[in-house]
């Protein structure tokens, strides 16, 4: 089974796609830090 992060690398990073990454991949105070 391919990781995750090999298919987040398939499409190009966007300033979306960023907050819709898992959370398992982005840490959790980096997700506190835009939502505050």
């Amino acid at each position: 089974m391919t990781p995750l992060p090999d298919l987040v690398t398939i499409h190009p990073p966007k300033d979306e796609e960023e907050y819709s990454r898992p959370p398992s991949m982005v840490p959790i105070e980096f997700i506190e830090v835009p939502v505050a």
